[in-house]
């Protein structure tokens, strides 16, 4: 028994200094300001969380010290999600690590992020990019094969590359099978359309909110009218105005209900 608990703190004394270095790496990357720097932070960072994530309780370590490392559990708590970003002098770079509660991961990367169309699925090494905070499980079924399963519907956000008025907020659908893991499925739906997901651009300087709500079991997203126009009366950005749209989980579907009284509930 003492041997046991000898060997939990010196683990958990690890991981408590290997945070710290982290810590470290992330304050001296935000304050970078060459490229070449950016880099070799960025892939000391990279090197010292999957060096982490070897440990045996990598999945419920806390992380509480990262102010610029997301991590957000599944609300099932079989995943987690880890996201984080840089700029640089020719956009952003975007990191993600989809780890299992087994303990295995998965890391994608990209310096070409882009604004994800709205009916395909991605695979993971064509990721478009985002930061991610919330992971809801779904239950589905598949009539043609009878089987079942599970996916998980995202909530994050993008900067869109090389557009100075707008910002996203996304909702995806996260699934994977034995080796790869996709982004995109044909499950959110309203009057005229089914999509694989959802974006939603706004404007730079203002916010927008997609939030779950465990107890109606429903996204809450704020509903976007024009706000910037150009010259010409065209729309530049959109922003958010008092009403707010509720996808709700029904018969495998998020199925899209407008609802101006939900802020309210909200």
């Amino acid at each position: 028994m003492l041997l046991l608990f000898t060997s939990t703190f010196a683990q958990r004394s690890q991981m408590a200094n290997a945070e710290i270095e982290l810590d470290t790496l992330f304050t001296h990357l935000v304050k970078a300001d060459n490229d070449s720097v950016k880099k070799i932070l960025s892939d000391s960072i990279i090197d010292q969380i999957t060096l982490f994530l070897e440990f045996e309780d990598a999945f419920l370590y806390p992380f509480e010290r990262l102010n610029y490392f997301g991590k957000v559990y599944s609300r099932d708590k079989k995943i987690r999600i880890y996201s984080w970003c840089y700029p640089h002098s020719k956009g952003m770079n975007y990191f993600c690590i989809v780890q299992w509660q087994n303990g295995e991961y998965k890391l994608l990367t990209t310096d070409k992020p882009y604004l994800p169309p709205e009916n395909k699925t991605i695979l993971d090494v064509d990721w478009y990019g985002a930061l991610y905070y919330e992971a809801v499980p779904c239950k589905y079924k598949d009539k043609q094969t009878k089987t079942k399963g599970v996916f998980y519907t995202l909530a994050g956000w993008n900067d869109i590359p090389n557009d100075q008025y707008n910002q996203c907020k996304v909702l995806d659908v996260l699934f994977f099978d034995h080796t790869n893991i996709f982004f995109g499925l044909p499950r959110f739906k309203d009057d005229y359309k089914t999509t694989h997901r959802r974006t939603y651009k706004y404007d730079v300087q203002t916010g927008m909110a997609i939030e779950y709500n465990k107890k109606t079991k429903s996204f809450y997203v704020d509903n976007l009218s024009p706000l910037r126009l150009d010259e010409d009366g065209q729309v530049i950005t959109y922003g958010v105005d008092m009403s707010v749209n509720i996808f709700k989980y029904k018969a495998q579907y998020w199925t899209l209900k407008e609802d101006i009284k939900a802020k309210n509930q909200k």
